[in-house]
């Protein structure tokens, strides 16, 4: 993407990274002073606006992912707030395997431990296939995800600010249909044909 500015970047993809970051700072910014501290008006304030926050960037996300799955193999000349924060060396991929490794065995765990329960109820459920899900999505970036090879993913991981790994069962459908545009796109990119 030689020649282009973050400014260039589709304002989309922009509103989904800005509004899960503000959504990150507010988030850890209320858990460090604590949730039910505070006036109970400027407390149901904070969380309608966290709530707003994580909307925009979720719708703002599906449409991204959707619209513009390759952007995750492209770079501004003077990188977005994905790429500026985080850098890609070798300890960093070290860490982050090490990471992947430690979130796989909770999430685990986890559906072990709801399957255990004597009662188990839809949101438990629920709750075990989201994990599970996401146990084979954090398994598929720990051992095989290349951003060259996955462009869809990794157009989801910087519009969302990595944060959105946790949310991957919920984009699901997003993703897939990303997927499929993007190998459209590149098929007809291989033929000759304009995308």
């Amino acid at each position: 993407m030689a020649g282009y500015q973050y400014k260039e970047l589709p304002i989309s993809f922009r509103i989904a990274q800005r509004s899960m970051l503000i959504a990150l700072i507010s988030g850890l910014y209320r858990l460090s002073h604590g949730l039910a501290n505070g006036i109970a008006v400027l407390r149901s304030a904070f969380l309608i606006f966290l709530a707003a926050c994580i909307s925009s960037a979720m719708l703002a996300m599906y449409y991204v992912v959707i619209r513009y799955p390759f952007l995750g193999i492209l770079y501004a000349t003077d990188g977005d707030l994905f790429h500026r924060n985080y850098r890609s060396t070798r300890s960093t991929r070290i860490l982050i395997r090490v990471l992947n490794c430690v979130a796989i065995i909770m999430f685990v765990l986890l559906p072990v431990g709801l399957l255990s329960k004597p009662v188990f109820s839809i949101f438990d459920a629920a709750l075990c296939v989201y994990s599970i899900i996401l146990v084979a999505f954090l398994w598929f970036l720990a051992f095989r995800y290349d951003r060259i090879s996955h462009p869809t993913i990794a157009t989801y991981i910087r519009a969302s600010f990595g944060i959105g790994i946790v949310l991957f069962p919920l984009f699901i459908p997003a993703i897939v249909a990303g997927s499929l545009r993007c190998s459209s796109m590149l098929k007809r990119i291989e033929s000759g044909a304009p995308p």
